[in-house]
């Protein structure tokens, strides 16, 4: 039977592991702040927002085969099958626009588009959430001061991707149901001709996006839990809450941030190939309905646009709700001497992998 990993959670019955002594200052150097362990990325000892934002962008600089590259050939990947579908739909569109009057043509840009959104939905899903695993393997090791080769890093995450697909899948379903539960009221009320549905929709609306970011914070960890701690699916989703629990608003705050910075880093390098496309025009003829050749052109610069942003943002985004799980750890239990002693193994086995050694106790 394979040993549990060496992030696996502490026994409940053992009290966590003191943290590592400061180390001395250098010889020659005043006496100043205790100086933490810095193995990898980060010190091991609860981290601030500066630091887990520098620790994010420090694993891709250590790493950048495993989490540029990496991300550039799975995002890569999917604009190349995106890419004719998209085409498909945009020459679907200008046969309803060229032919407003037919409702055949109306019709079948409208199924088009629901079933090309569906495929590139779930192309899209299947392939962020295997990165999303992929790249908290390759932060792992950064924070151990290790670096890893994109055949480890699969090697350590293969095993938890039919798992994986399954924690996201499941997430997005109920965080979708409980806004559709929410608003139920207010649709219900308006197709009965009751009075009030406007602003029973409008509560509804409001009190189910709060629940969904709530759970949707309290389950920020269950990914990084998933793939590193070997845990089942659904004991991610309850040590993902425990962790949450004692700073849900700093974790919000710290993960709002993230996406806000995430989101002008992609804005600003989408924006050249953004203006590229505007340039080149309408992607239509407006008589025949045919897909012009600056139509294809406009498309494939913007699928170039959105391989370059989804290269930086989704390491980042990574790395940061990464972090912020390993520095709960060390807050609630003094994972800075676990950390530090698998630092100190340049052997141990890769984080959620079989024969990986068990927290001393």
């Amino acid at each position: 039977m394979a040993e549990p990993s060496e992030w696996a959670a502490p026994d409940p019955g053992r009290p966590p592991t003191d943290r590592p002594p400061p180390l001395p200052p250098p010889p020659g150097m005043p006496p100043g702040p205790p100086v933490r362990p810095k193995p990898g990325i980060v010190p091991l000892r609860p981290l601030n927002v500066t630091e887990i934002l520098d620790g994010a962008i420090t694993y891709i600089r250590a790493n950048p085969v495993a989490t540029l590259g990496l991300s550039a050939v799975v995002i890569t990947i999917v604009q190349l099958v995106q890419l004719p579908i998209g085409t498909y739909l945009l020459g679907e569109l200008g046969q309803a626009v060229a032919n407003p009057r037919s409702p055949q043509a109306v019709f079948a840009a409208l199924g088009a588009t629901l079933l090309g959104a569906a495929v590139s939905g779930v192309i899209t899903f299947v392939a962020t959430t295997i990165l999303a695993g992929l790249l908290i393997v390759v932060l792992g090791q950064a924070v151990l001061g290790r670096r890893t080769s994109l055949g480890a890093a699969w090697a350590a995450a293969r095993g938890r991707v039919p798992g994986l697909l399954g924690l996201s899948l499941l997430t997005t379903l109920v965080l979708v149901a409980v806004v559709v539960v929410a608003t139920a009221p207010g649709v219900l009320i308006a197709v009965s001709g009751g009075s009030g549905a406007v602003a029973v929709t409008v509560v509804g609306v409001l009190v189910g996006i709060c629940a969904a970011i709530f759970l949707g914070v309290s389950w920020s960890m269950a990914t990084p839990a998933y793939v590193l701690e070997g845990v089942p699916v659904m004991s991610a989703f309850g040590r993902s809450f425990r962790l949450v629990r004692p700073a849900w608003w700093r974790i919000f705050g710290i993960l709002l941030l993230g996406a806000i910075i995430a989101a002008i880093v992609a804005f600003v390098l989408s924006l050249p190939f953004s203006l590229v496309t505007n340039l080149l025009g309408a992607g239509i003829d407006p008589v025949t309905g045919a897909v012009t050749s600056a139509g294809v052109l406009g498309s494939v610069v913007t699928a170039v646009g959105t391989i370059v942003a989804g290269t930086v943002t989704a390491p980042l985004s990574a790395g940061i709700s990464g972090l912020l799980y390993i520095d709960q750890r060390m807050r609630r239990e003094a994972f800075d001497m676990e950390l530090l002693r698998a630092a100190q193994s340049p052997q141990a086995p890769l984080p959620g992998t079989p024969g990986a050694p068990n927290p001393p106790g």
